[in-house]
């Protein structure tokens, strides 16, 4: 799966209906005639289906629209002359042929609809459209098939292998089952919704540093560390402005500290360093009364006040 386009571009259909709809749109501009022809029409739909499919099993009502307004717009001679705005029609045929289209795959056993099958959600939950499991913003690996000629119980007897070398000081072959385990841990991840303390007691590897970073990296295409580290700097100078607009003892208190990382010379958004461990915060390159300070003003935020308190 990959983002959403920013705009959708319908690709080319059989050599037929591209000749049809070619010669269907000529006929349009002449006189607005519009093209009924169902066979065309089911290919459209099946073509479009796969086209979404490809983003995501479950496009919103908005992306639907986007896919059914570009495809009015190369193709005229699909306009549907007594809709508000010509393809709405489009819109409604397309979002029941997108049930239809997962209900196909959920028998071929594709899991990231057979997740959402009602069989397979908490009694609770046993509803069509209620807590539907999908991919969140920049998840691109949501819930992949296992290998070829792998299968569940060759994973599960390889994820206990992973508890055994995860004991060890210096394991050379952690790093490679936690490759080869990937599939079956999003299965037990999605399908399952275990808690925090169920994973950590099936996958205590996860919880390693290492493969914290590399765990992000196999879901979306990012590098964890970089990336936090990007959006740190991005978002020190609004911390900052957050700490001086403060009233009271407190904003006092920022403001006398602030004037100590000024006077220091050292840029504030290189003054916080973060180690492999990214919960752990590491004052590097800094003297002892400006690392201090910086301390103190971070401590104010509680996700710096909870990762310092588990490192005292």
């Amino acid at each position: 799966m990959t983002t959403w386009p920013n705009q959708i571009i319908i690709s080319l259909f059989s050599v037929a209906t591209e000749t049809v709809l070619m010669n269907a749109n000529e006929e349009f501009v002449k006189d607005r005639t519009v093209l009924n022809n169902s066979r065309i029409r089911s290919e459209i739909m099946e073509k479009l289906a796969d086209y979404m499919y490809s983003y995501t099993p479950y496009p919103t009502g908005l992306q639907i629209g986007e896919v059914a307004e570009a495809l009015v717009r190369k193709h005229p001679c699909l306009t549907e002359l007594g809709s508000r705005n010509g393809w709405l029609g489009w819109m409604y045929s397309l979002k029941y042929k997108m049930g239809n289209y997962r209900s196909k795959l959920r028998s071929l056993g594709f899991p990231e609809v057979v997740c959402n099958s009602l069989k397979n959600k908490h009694p609770d939950d046993r509803s069509a459209a209620k807590n539907i499991k999908k991919a969140r913003k920049g998840e691109v690996v949501f819930l992949p098939h296992y290998p070829a000629g792998d299968s569940k119980e060759q994973q599960e007897l390889d994820r206990n292998q992973l508890i055994t070398e995860s004991k060890k000081r210096e394991s050379t072959v952690v790093k490679d089952l936690m490759c080869r385990t990937f599939a079956h841990r999003r299965h037990e991840v999605v399908t399952l919704q275990m808690s925090i303390s169920d994973i950590k007691d099936r996958w205590p590897a996860l919880f390693d540093v290492s493969q914290v970073s590399a765990e992000f990296q196999r879901i979306t295409p990012l590098n964890l560390e970089p990336k936090f580290m990007a959006m740190l700097d991005f978002y020190t100078p609004k911390l900052l402005s957050l700490f001086q607009t403060k009233k009271g003892a407190a904003g006092e208190r920022h403001r006398a500290q602030m004037c100590v990382l000024l006077k220091s010379g050292i840029p504030i958004q290189q003054t916080v360093r973060l180690s492999s461990d990214v919960s752990s915060i590491i004052w590097e390159k800094m003297p002892v009364p400006c690392s201090r300070t910086l301390r103190m003003l971070l401590m104010d935020l509680p996700v710096f006040k909870r990762s310092w308190q588990k490192r005292s």
